[in-house]
């Protein structure tokens, strides 16, 4: 096992200056989102982190604390039913704030009590959410973003995605710049 990762105290998606290691990090992660837990648990503790699994459906998450801060690494579409038909859902759900992805908005809200429940723990401890994702786990974790940052108004360090397609209209997307704060990377 590695030492525990460090994450950055601030970071800006826009900084050619910033720690970018990190980001190598949450590559890592996002890519072992599609590992089956009894690979990518060892293999996330291997990379000094302290993970769990979350499942629901065809939604999968890992969670894992690094420190006072968590990562949740949201898998991404898979050959499967379940993963095909949230992809293909393009019906858009309307939200207070804006549009989002109907199939991306279902699917994250399969795991979200649990992924809140996780980020909250990280937040009472002083620590921030870090989200990542590849293809249609990088879709999940902007919704996770706009959800744990605007309905639990809690602090989400910032948002690494990789191959993520479009999932928010204009209008959500205005309203998730400012809680991200520049801290988005896509």
């Amino acid at each position: 096992m590695t030492a525990r990762p460090t994450l950055p105290t601030s970071w800006n998606a826009g900084d050619a200056a910033a720690a970018w290691p990190f980001t190598t990090l949450l590559f890592e992660a996002a890519r072992l989102a599609y590992q089956p837990k009894d690979t990518g648990l060892p293999a996330l503790r291997d990379l000094g982190l302290d993970p769990g699994f979350i499942e629901r459906r065809s939604t999968q998450a890992y969670a894992a604390n690094a420190g006072p801060d968590a990562i949740v690494a949201f898998r991404g579409t898979e050959p499967s039913f379940g993963d095909i038909l949230t992809d293909l859902k393009l019906i858009r759900r309307h939200t207070r704030d804006g549009a989002v992805h109907s199939g991306f908005w279902d699917g994250y809200d399969r795991i979200h009590s649990a992924v809140a429940d996780f980020a909250t723990k990280a937040a009472r401890r002083g620590g921030r959410i870090w989200l990542t994702g590849h293809s249609l786990g990088g879709a999940l974790a902007v919704v996770a973003a706009y959800r744990l940052a605007k309905e639990k108004s809690l602090p989400v360090g910032g948002v690494v995605t990789f191959g993520q397609p479009m999932g928010v209209m204009p209008g959500l997307a205005q309203v998730l710049y400012p809680l991200l704060h520049d801290r988005y990377l896509r």
